[in-house]
């Protein structure tokens, strides 16, 4: 890899330059692949513009889930290149597949379409950064991904945002079959001035599971629409959206779900829970439960608050200071390890190493 790439910036999303503990890493600066490679047996990567020419079959699966006349942003994004990614039947990725996508500041607009299938039996655990050169307050990230997972199989998914002032506009959407699972952790590190994603769950297969936790600090006066779809459409299949939502300054985020249940027995639970660090920041919740058979249980609970005074008080008398005590709150506010039990112990542990930086700049 050229010493002339941003190591700092692609270290905050997670991208190990060494591959360290990777089974394989794709890089994507501006709107070129940099970086393709892998050293697993059955695992592909490659640039969607190239997967495309060599085969036929994935012309029908591109733009099979996302629609490109969905919006404006989706318009523009219709011949983007990107990632392929597809881990063959009954292939098991223990080690994280990386990939990140940089913006450099010499295009103002980056567009990205990734294409991701997990066949039958297999499992893939992808960890994807996004981020911008330091300094860069200006710009435009499109990024359209599609996942298509098979029967039996799973796909955990790791997303760490790290962006300044930009202008982030994520469209995914995700295809679960029989016994199929798909496991999102949706992290913003540093927010853009306006961040828009809310990932669709397709849960065509019997016995599918989707659980998505998010985990989201808003700053400044950044805007951050950040949550979640999910499609219950085959019987047994179930799901969780989680959400931990910090707002301060003159953030404004808005901590959106949508459970809709088509198939009986299937169940969905939304779970959001915020905290208010100042009065000039707004934090939103909304839950959205659409029950289209009595087959389905769909259920949602929601709570904003602020830190308790008597709390930080306590912290005080043992010697904190009240930064070091607010610090301390938040951390344990923002602790989401029971939900990332399927992680890694080193993603784990970055992951850690995430939310005590974040806690300690706020």
């Amino acid at each position: 890899m050229s010493k002339k790439l941003p190591k700092d910036e692609l270290k905050d999303v997670g991208y190990v330059e060494e591959e360290r503990e990777r089974s394989g890493s794709f890089l994507f600066i501006d709107e070129s692949p940099i970086v393709e490679y892998v050293r697993k047996k059955g695992v592909e990567i490659t640039s969607l513009r190239k997967a495309l020419k060599e085969y036929p079959w994935l012309k029908k699966i591109s733009w099979s889930l996302i629609c490109p006349e969905t919006d404006k942003y989706t318009r523009i994004s219709r011949d983007a290149d990107g990632l392929f990614l597809r881990v063959e039947k009954g292939r098991k990725v223990t080690e994280p597949i990386q990939a990140c996508y940089y913006m450099s500041g010499k295009m103002p607009v980056q567009t990205v379409h990734n294409v991701v299938v997990v066949e039958d039996d297999a499992e893939l655990h992808l960890i994807t950064g996004c981020t911008v050169a330091r300094g860069l307050s200006y710009g435009l990230h499109i990024g359209v991904s599609e996942y298509i997972v098979g029967k039996n199989a799973k796909l955990t998914f790791t997303m760490i945002h790290s962006w300044i002032g930009q202008n982030v506009q994520p469209r995914a959407a995700i295809k679960l079959s029989d016994n199929s699972t798909f496991m999102s952790n949706y992290i913003v590190v540093r927010p853009s001035l306006l961040l828009n994603a809310s990932p669709k769950v397709y849960l065509e297969g019997i016995n599918s599971r989707a659980e998505l936790v998010n985990l989201l600090v808003g700053r400044g006066k950044s805007k951050l629409d950040v949550g979640g779809e999910l499609y219950f459409k085959a019987p047994e299949a179930k799901g969780n959206i989680v959400s931990r939502v910090v707002a301060k300054d003159e953030a404004k985020v808005i901590a959106r779900s949508y459970l809709r249940g088509e198939a009986p027995d299937t169940r969905g639970h939304v779970e959001c829970i915020g905290l208010l660090l100042d009065d000039t920041a707004s934090i939103r919740s909304i839950p959205e439960l659409d029950a289209k058979t009595t087959g389905s249980t769909l259920t949602h609970e929601a709570a904003i608050g602020k830190l308790a005074e008597e709390e930080i008080i306590y912290l005080m008398s043992r010697g904190l200071s009240r930064d070091e005590a607010v610090t301390i709150l938040v951390r344990g506010f923002m602790n989401i390890e029971k939900y990332l039990e399927q992680l890694p112990e080193t993603v784990l542990k970055y992951v850690k190493g995430i939310i005590k930086q974040v806690s300690s700049g706020l």
